[in-house]
C-alpha cells in the first residue's frame, strides 16, 4: 500500500491504495496484496474492486482488516452492506480513512469539525447578463471550459480569444489570433489542457494555452472555406473537428500538434455543426443540412452515416452528452430538441420547444445533469431535462436576437453562453454553497475515491447504506477538472450531480480525489468531505 501525500487540515494521510496479490474466493479470510507500507491502525475497511474500467459498484466489497502480517491482511468479509465474492490477481484494494478518523483529531482545527463547506443546489429558472465583452457583434462562436476552471470563447469576428472567469465573473479580451473574420467556429479542450479552436473560415486549426493565456497558428488544415463548425475530444485524446462545408472530417492530435483529414462523409454543405464524445469515445456530429446524425468512430478512423432525424434542413446546431450518456441536439429550425442514443445508435425527437425557428445555437451540460440549449433567436433559455425527456422554456435573457451561440459549464455548475450579438456574456444558473453542520452519522459511511486522470468531468455511481438516503460513492472514473467538476451521484432516490471545486489543486498531473461521507441532502443537492491525495 504506497501512500500519497498529507491532507489538509493537519491530517495524516492514511487512505492508501494497493492490488491484490493473488487471487480469492468468497470465503478466504486472508488477503495477499502488492505491498504494505505505514498502513494504519488495524481494525480498519478496504474497499476491492474487480479491475475494470470504469470501476463497478456491484464488482466491489468492503472487508475489515484485523490484523497485517508482511503483506497478508486478515479480514472479516461483506461489510458495510456489500456482499463477500471472489477476486482475482491485480483487482484494485483501496484502504479509506473514515470521517470518525479525523473529526476527532486534536490536530483538525476546530472549525473543520463543525462545517461542510462542500453543499450545492441549483437555479436554472435565473439568467444573469454577465461581462461587456466589447469585440463588437458576430464576436464569438463556441465556449469550452479550460483546464483552469475559466471558460475559454472561439473567436468567431473577435479578433481576440475571449475568457471568462467564473470566479469573479469577469471577462478578458485575451491573445489576437490574427486569422481574420468567421475564424473560428467551435472548441474542445484537449487532454494537456490546451483549447483547439475548430477552423471555420482560419486557414490553421487555433491553439490556446490557459497557462500562459497565449495564442498559436496551429497546422494547416487544407479544406475549403468555412470548413468546420464544432469540435469535441474523442476517446483517445485527438480532438475531431465537425464538418460544416469541409468534405471530410478533420482530425487534430494534440500529442504532435498535426491535422489529418479524416474521412469523406458524403453529406452536403452545411452538414454538420456541434459535435460531443459519447460515453464509448465515437464522436457524434450535429446534423445541420445532413439528413442523418453522424458518427466517427476513433478506433479505426471511420464515418458512419447514423440514423435519419427528420427534422428538415437547419436541423441542429450544437450537441452536448446528458447526464444519461445520450447526445443531445440544440434545436436551431427544428421544432423539436433531439436525442440520439449511442447505446442503440437511434434517434428520438424529443418534446417540442415552441420558441421557434433559428431558436438555439449550442448547448452544454448543466451542474445539474440537465441540458441547457443557448438562445439564438429564442428570447429564453431553453432547458431539456433527461430525467424526464421534457423541455421547459427557461428564464428571458433580453439580449436581443442572434444572442448567444456556443454554450460550456463553469467550474461552479452553471453554463456560460458565448455572446454572438450580444454585447454580454450570458450566464445560466446560479449555483448555492452553504456550509452545513456535518451530520454525526456521516462516521457510518466508508471514504470514496476518485481516480484522477486528464481535465474534464468525474462520475460517481453511488452505494446506498442504512436508510436509503445516504450514500457512500467508490471510484468510478476517469477525469477531474480544475478548480470545480461535476459529479454524477445515483443513489437510492435517483440521480443527483455536485458540482463545484473540492481542491483547488486539481489543475494538472494525475493523483487521487477521495470523498468522504458523501450524503444526499436534497433534490440535487450532495452533502461530503473532499480532500485530495
Amino acid at each position: 500500500m504506497s501512500s500519497a501525500t498529507s491532507l489538509p487540515f493537519g491530517v495524516n494521510d492514511t487512505a492508501v491504495r494497493t492490488s491484490l496479490a493473488s487471487g480469492i474466493t468468497s470465503t478466504d479470510t486472508s488477503v495477499d496484496v502488492g505491498e504494505v507500507t505505514n498502513p494504519p491502525a488495524t481494525p480498519f475497511l478496504i474497499s476491492v474492486f474487480v479491475d475494470q474500467s470504469p470501476l463497478r459498484e456491484d464488482d466491489m466489497e468492503i472487508m475489515e482488516v484485523t490484523s497485517i502480517s508482511g503483506t497478508t491482511l486478515t479480514v472479516n468479509r461483506g461489510q458495510k452492506g456489500t456482499s463477500a465474492q471472489s477476486f482475482s490477481s491485480g483487482d484494485k484494494v483501496f484502504v479509506g480513512v473514515l470521517p470518525s478518523d479525523f473529526v476527532d483529531d486534536p490536530a483538525l482545527p476546530a472549525a473543520e469539525k463543525t462545517t461542510n463547506p462542500f453543499v450545492s443546489s441549483f437555479d436554472f429558472s435565473v439568467y444573469t447578463s454577465g461581462p461587456s465583452h466589447g469585440e463588437g457583434g458576430n464576436a464569438f462562436f463556441g465556449a469550452v471550459q479550460a483546464g483552469n476552471g475559466r471558460v475559454i470563447l472561439a473567436p468567431n469576428d473577435s479578433n481576440n480569444v475571449g475568457i471568462f472567469d467564473p470566479a469573479s465573473d469577469s471577462y478578458t479580451s485575451g491573445p489576437s489570433h490574427g486569422e481574420g473574420r468567421f475564424a473560428f467556429s467551435g472548441a474542445a479542450q484537449a487532454g494537456d489542457g490546451r483549447v483547439i479552436l475548430a477552423p471555420n473560415d482560419s486557414n490553421n486549426v487555433g491553439i490556446f494555452d490557459p497557462a500562459s493565456d497565449s495564442y498559436t497558428s496551429g497546422p494547416s488544415h487544407g479544406e475549403r472555406r468555412f470548413a468546420f463548425s464544432g469540435a469535441a475530444q474523442a476517446g483517445d485524446g485527438r480532438i475531431i473537428l465537425a464538418p460544416r462545408d469541409s468534405s471530410n472530417v478533420g482530425i487534430f492530435d494534440p500529442s504532435n500538434d498535426t491535422y489529418t483529414s479524416g474521412p469523406s462523409h458524403g453529406e452536403r454543405r452545411f452538414a454538420f455543426i456541434g459535435a460531443a464524445q459519447a460515453g464509448d469515445g465515437r464522436v457524434i456530429l450535429a446534423p445541420n443540412n445532413s439528413s442523418n446524425v453522424g458518427i466517427f468512430d476513433p478506433s479505426n478512423d471511420s464515418y458512419t452515416s447514423g440514423p435519419s432525424h427528420g427534422e428538415g434542413g437547419n436541423a441542429f446546431i450544437g450537441a452536448a452528452q446528458a447526464g444519461d450518456g445520450r447526445i443531445i441536439f440544440a434545436p436551431f429550425d427544428s421544432n423539436n430538441v433531439g436525442i440520439f442514443d449511442p447505446s442503440t445508435d437511434s434517434y428520438t425527437s424529443g418534446p417540442s420547444h415552441g420558441e421557434g425557428g433559428g431558436a438555439f445555437n449550442g448547448a452544454a451540460q448543466a451542474g445539474d445533469g440537465r441540458v441547457i440549449l443557448a438562445p439564438d433567436d429564442s428570447s429564453n433559455v431553453g432547458i431539456f431535462d433527461p430525467s424526464s425527456d421534457t423541455y421547459t422554456s427557461g428564464p428571458s435573457h433580453g439580449e436581443g436576437i442572434n444572442a448567444f451561440r456556443g454554450a460550456a459549464q463553469a467550474g461552479d455548475g452553471r453554463v456560460i453562453l458565448a455572446p454572438n450579438d450580444s454585447n454580454n456574456v450570458g450566464i445560466s444558473g446560479s449555483p448555492n454553497f452553504t456550509k452545513d453542520p456535518v451530520p454525526a452519522d456521516l462516521s457510518k459511511h466508508n471514504v470514496v475515491h476518485v481516480a484522477r486522470g486528464a481535465d474534464g468531468p468525474i462520475e460517481i455511481n453511488a452505494k446506498t447504506f442504512g436508510d436509503g438516503r445516504r450514500s457512500v460513492a467508490y471510484v468510478s472514473v476517469e477525469n477531474a477538472g480544475a478548480f470545480g467538476f461535476s459529479v454524477v451521484v445515483d443513489g437510492g432516490s435517483g440521480t443527483f450531480k455536485w458540482s463545484g471545486a473540492i481542491a483547488p489543486t486539481l489543475a494538472s498531473g494525475s493523483g487521487v480525489v477521495s470523498v468522504i461521507g458523501l450524503k444526499q441532502t436534497g433534490p440535487n443537492e450532495v452533502t461530503g468531505f473532499a480532500v485530495e491525495q
